[in-house]
């Protein structure tokens, strides 16, 4: 009778070594899992968000596209009434064609200025020979005072109408300005400028697509008068995605650049994704927040902080399994040696 007995109690003592070797092998197991596993839930996609603002005021005459509707680079997404602006640019395009006439005028009389001054100097040359003949005759006695008078009277008449050709010429250069390296004086180059900004502001009447992407959060209609940077929608593109994951800062000792990782998407379940660790953020999520802790005030609980890792999606087929911001996402971090 004692035979059944030790063989039971045989088997229970094996059942319980092996379950207890099973348990040490699974713990070992799961040890050198996450030793070489590094994962969070605390983990979402990420983009780019292209906020589309209006850069002149006016009121809106059309809207061009819906909410969630595809759109293109440069597309043209709202018109503003650009009636005011036209009007403004055609005052300013006359104003531009006056500066120039006016400019070529004020040219055109500094070379009739210029003339009379040579024709001046001219004349000056003659009454020089002129006054010192006289002269030479008056210390001759050949001359009389009167006609060293009247030459002396001419010449100096002479010269005053030079000095005033001259300033004359002055005053019309001063009018126009210096010319800069292109040769265009102050009046053309303001008016010019006047003419560029007004063509730039027209040109903002039509809002464009900045990038590939999708319409969100609309905010505009149709006879709404919008103002300078006023946010009217958002262009979200669905390329160049990213995944930021919060790990512990417990996890990331032997976390690097160019890990591989493996993550799933809650809308996608069973389907693997391929990424790689992009970066390491330089600080924990509390630092960079809109109220940081100050540890050196109150009491103080240590509490496990949190550390941005961008993560680089390299295999995700955005057609089969499209992917959009703010997804819930489970990522692994291979530590490099385990991968194999």
């Amino acid at each position: 009778m004692t035979q059944p007995v030790d063989h039971k109690k045989k088997l229970i003592g094996a059942a319980l070594l092996v379950l207890v070797l099973a348990g040490i092998g699974a713990v070992v197991g799961y040890l050198h899992y996450r030793s070489t596993h590094v994962i969070t839930d605390d983990a979402f996609v990420q983009g780019d968000i292209y906020y589309v603002s209006s850069q002149v005021q006016g009121k809106v005459a059309e809207v061009l596209i819906q909410e969630n509707q595809k759109v293109e680079p440069g597309q043209i997404l709202v018109r503003i009434d650009p009636k005011d602006i036209e009007a403004d640019l055609n005052t300013a395009r006359r104003n531009l064609e006056v500066a120039r006439n006016q400019v070529a005028a004020q040219y055109t009389q500094i070379q009739v200025v210029e003339a009379q001054i040579e024709q001046l100097r001219a004349q000056k040359e003659l009454l020089d020979k002129d006054k010192q003949r006289v002269t030479n005759l008056l210390r001759q006695h050949s001359a009389s005072q009167e006609e060293y008078d009247r030459a002396s009277a001419q010449w100096r008449a002479n010269d005053a109408q030079v000095q005033g050709a001259e300033r004359q010429k002055q005053q019309i250069q001063a009018a126009i300005g210096p010319q800069d390296a292109d040769g265009k004086v102050a009046a053309i180059r303001l008016a010019e400028a006047q003419v560029s900004r007004l063509e730039l502001t027209l040109d903002h009447t039509q809002v464009r697509a900045p990038v590939l992407g999708f319409v969100t959060s609309k905010n505009v209609t149709v006879g709404q008068v919008v103002s300078s940077g006023q946010p009217l929608l958002t262009v979200v593109p669905l390329e160049g995605l990213w995944i930021e994951a919060n790990y512990k800062e417990t996890d990331l000792a032997h976390v690097r650049p160019g890990d591989p990782v493996v993550f799933q998407v809650d809308t996608y379940p069973g389907v693997k994704f391929r990424g790689e660790v992009e970066s390491i953020n330089a600080g924990t999520g509390a630092v960079f927040s809109l109220l940081p802790p100050e540890n050196a005030t109150g009491n103080y609980i240590k509490v496990v902080q949190r550390i941005p890792v961008r993560i680089r999606i390299l295999d995700a087929d955005g057609k089969k399994y499209p992917l959009r911001l703010g997804m819930s996402v489970v990522p692994v971090i291979l530590v490099k040696g385990s991968a194999g």
